[in-house]
């Protein structure tokens, strides 16, 4: 991370975007990955040992008090240097917290081939989406200043939502692992925590539209298709994450398949297009679903 934050200058200039407008906003992304990733062990942990409400609760009030600082801050001075360096000692002040009272000594045991095995999907998705937000954003901010700021409105009113919606994956994992998987449960579980997510980005984008006032049309292309990605997530994510780790026991390839789809979506963003990056994502949405509903037919726990 600290090495993409020094090298800041150069990333922006690879992206075709002005350095001096986006170097803060981009800085204060970077640390904002990492405290998700951290929160994302901590929240992990705390569903392994069936504390659900705890793990929610710091899950909701974390993304909470993110969103409603750096808004609070932005209203209150246009400095954008104050609003993120406050906001990212704030949250990392309150990252220390919790990782002080939900952290304690305990034996670690690696298992490396089942960790990679388990893991696989996850490993070859974050490889492959660094390539194609990348190279798909360099394509797509070429075409100017409204793509860009259409696609930054979007980032901010739907990716703490799908931070969020991930934890369908690790309740699988966890179900499945524990031998007390069931798939219309986790199903149900799934499309409530979607509808949620999806309403809380609806309001976001009522609430902070004026603020931003994007080209409408292609504001409403971009979040059309978040919004259908996120009504599909649930089925097509706890089918790929069952069939990943009874994968020998369903003599099935996941992780290929997860590697194919994410090619497709890798060469859509090299389309000359500024919806390169959203024609991709349904083209892997639509790949993902066909091939988890006919492997699935095979499969009663996940029919």
């Amino acid at each position: 991370m600290l090495v993409l934050v020094f090298n800041c200058d150069i990333f922006l200039s690879l992206m075709n975007v002005k350095v001096s407008v986006f170097r803060v906003f981009t800085i204060y992304s970077f640390f904002n990955i990492f405290y998700s990733y951290v929160l994302k062990l901590i929240l992990e942990k705390l569903y392994y040992e069936k504390k659900n409400k705890n793990a929610n609760l710091i899950s909701l009030l974390f993304n909470l008090i993110n969103l409603i600082l750096i808004v609070i801050l932005a209203l209150i001075t246009k400095n954008q240097y104050i609003t993120s360096f406050i906001t990212l000692i704030t949250m990392a002040i309150i990252l220390l917290i919790i990782l002080f009272f939900n952290i304690k000594k305990f034996k670690i045991r690696i298992l490396f081939v089942d960790n990679i095995r388990n893991s696989s999907i996850g490993i070859v998705e974050n490889i492959a989406m660094f390539i194609i937000y990348f190279f798909g954003y360099i394509n797509s901010y070429s075409f100017g200043m409204e793509y860009i700021l259409a696609s930054t409105f979007v980032g901010i009113i739907t990716d703490t939502q799908w931070d969020m919606i991930y934890a369908i994956q690790t309740a699988v994992h966890i179900d499945v692992s524990k031998e007390k998987f069931s798939f219309k449960e986790h199903l149900s579980n799934g499309y409530k925590l979607a509808a949620m997510l999806i309403l809380s980005s609806i309001i976001l984008s009522l609430v902070l539209y004026k603020l931003y006032v994007p080209n409408i049309t292609i504001f409403l292309i971009y979040f059309l298709v978040q919004i259908i990605f996120m009504l599909v997530f649930p089925i097509i994510s706890i089918r790929q994450h069952y069939l990943q780790i009874k994968a020998k026991e369903t003599n099935t390839k996941p992780t290929l398949h997860s590697g194919i789809s994410k090619t497709l979506r890798t060469l859509c963003s090299f389309i000359h297009n500024p919806f390169c990056t959203y024609i991709g994502q349904i083209v892997e949405l639509v790949y993902n679903y066909v091939y988890t509903k006919i492997v699935s037919q095979n499969i009663f726990e996940i029919k």
